[in-house]
């Protein structure tokens, strides 16, 4: 993918109808919308399924910059729901994620990276913990306490989620993590929105309920595919004419109502030490 995001490239460019086409998308935020209002309130779970936010940070990333992730990432969200209208069904539905994640990325992102991932294993639940900490958290080195406490409760969360949903083993419903990251870690410099798009079941309930005894062994198998892409970092810390474009466009698209990653039930935040 060209490094220049679509919104900056030269007319005629084909990056540049990407980002009309994605400018289109999030037009819908600017509606004064009464057709397409959700009435449903969106808290991220629901019997059809779940969506959790998470967002990793540290002051090393800038707050500023924290801010902006946070900010694109709500943007995203309230497109994405926006489209699904007033259906749960759809709220949840992993197209409409990823729709909208690559709308997004066609605006300020670049080096989009989708990939397909199966995990399949037979190991201790501590051990397990691990490996769903390396799979969805994107940590330079391995996280340690408090950030590995901090996630382990937060897996141990998700098992209350389903338990919410009445969850009985029977039922194989989507499940996405969508998240942002800004942070500095042992040299690394992390600043990217990603997605994970799954379903959980009977083993993915297991994996979440784990951490209660930490040296069963049982076989875990599940279907991951994964979405990344960087922010254009180099063009925010050195192009004015950047900076304003993406504070312009979080101006006008700003959800007036929602902040997701403060309201939704399913939403998380992390401080990578």
């Amino acid at each position: 993918m060209n490094t220049k995001p679509g919104i900056l490239a030269l007319d005629g460019d084909s990056n540049f109808n990407e980002a009309q086409e994605a400018l289109k998308y999030f037009s819908i935020l600017l509606a004064d919308s009464e057709e397409v209002e959700n009435t449903i309130k969106f808290t991220g779970i629901n019997k059809f399924g779940i969506v959790e936010l998470v967002g990793m940070t540290n002051d090393a990333g800038t707050a500023n910059l924290n801010s902006v992730m946070e900010q694109l990432s709500n943007i995203l969200i309230a497109a994405v729901l926006k489209s699904a209208g007033n259906v749960e069904q759809n709220q949840v539905d992993p197209k409409y994620w990823k729709e909208g994640f690559r709308k997004l990325m066609s605006l300020f992102f670049f080096n989009y990276v989708e990939e397909g991932i199966d995990y399949q294993d037979k190991k201790a639940s501590k051990e397990i913990v691990e490996d769903v900490i390396k799979i969805g958290f994107d940590v330079s080195g391995e996280p340690s306490n408090p950030l590995k406490t901090a996630i382990e409760q937060y897996i141990r969360k998700q098992a209350v989620l389903m338990d919410k949903m009445g969850f009985d083993g029977k039922m194989n419903n989507p499940y996405t993590l969508f998240g942002f990251s800004n942070f500095v870690k042992a040299g690394a410099r992390v600043c990217c929105i990603r997605a994970y798009f799954t379903n959980f079941d009977t083993q993915s309930v297991e994996i979440t309920r784990c951490c209660r005894d930490s040296e069963k062994k049982f076989d875990y198998s599940f279907k991951v595919t994964h979405y990344n892409s960087n922010f254009m970092l180099s063009s925010w810390e050195t192009d004015p004419e950047f900076q304003k474009i993406v504070l312009e466009f979080i101006d006008k698209h700003r959800p007036k109502d929602d902040p997701y990653f403060d309201t939704c039930e399913t939403a998380s935040k992390f401080k990578v030490s």
